[in-house]
């Protein structure tokens, strides 16, 4: 650890409960070992601190990999506070290839991506293109939170159905972002599940998320039923 990442550590470990380590290991299928047990309101806290001090910053995202589950945590909430986009594309780059936990990916997007939206989506193929499961699934993860609304075009989705993996987490992140599609870009979602052109376990997984929402009809939930493969 250098002097940034120790300070940091030191923090998390006066924030630590133990119970809820137990807790979060099983949630995220990571070794106990490799977890505090800091609970991540404490750890957003930490990071605004953090995020005053550009020095500090710089110093603690010079380290790529990380021992503790938190610590990549804060890494990924570090990042995602930086306000300059390339700064934040370089960062992802050579952070997400260290990345085994679908906690991370997951756990927020860069408020400067709204400003950014072209020039995010060609590097959003980059991310679901390459042979990493966690840099698809953050791909994904980023097409279901910022064009599945106003910014929506039938090409995302076909991008979404058109990924070939055996990786659990990316199939379930193709699975949800299908299911948010149900409720938020209907008619196409509804389509694509009526095609059966996904494989059985993102089709089915899709329509039980689907099903579960409270964002769609009970008539849609029903008719879903009859999708499945």
């Amino acid at each position: 650890m250098n002097e940034y990442e120790l300070k940091i550590y030191n923090l998390l470990l006066e924030n630590q409960d133990e119970k809820y380590g137990d807790f979060n290991s099983k949630i995220i299928n990571i070794d106990r070992n490799k977890i505090i047990g800091v609970r991540m309101p404490i750890i957003r806290k930490i990071s605004k601190e953090i995020l005053k001090d550009k020095d500090f910053v710089d110093g603690f995202l010079e380290i790529k990999k990380h021992e503790y589950y938190e610590l990549d945590l804060m890494h990924m909430l570090l990042i995602v506070g930086l306000k300059d986009y390339n700064r934040v594309i370089s960062e992802l780059d050579s952070f997400l290839p260290h990345v085994n936990t679908w906690a991370i990916t997951d756990s927020a997007s860069p408020k400067v991506f709204l400003k950014h939206k072209d020039e995010l989506v060609k590097k959003i193929d980059d991310w679901i293109s390459s042979a990493h499961p966690f840099k698809i699934r953050y791909g994904i993860i980023l097409l279901m939170k910022l064009y599945l609304e106003d910014d929506f075009k039938i090409e995302y989705m076909n991008k979404v159905r058109d990924i070939k993996s055996d990786d659990y987490y990316v199939n379930m992140a193709r699975a949800w972002y299908i299911a948010e599609a149900v409720a938020k870009q209907r008619d196409y979602a509804i389509h694509l599940l009526e095609s059966k052109s996904l494989d059985k376990f993102t089709q089915n997984k899709a329509i039980s998320k689907a099903r579960d929402s409270y964002k769609v009809s009970k008539e849609d939930k029903d008719y879903l039923k009859n999708l499945r493969k």
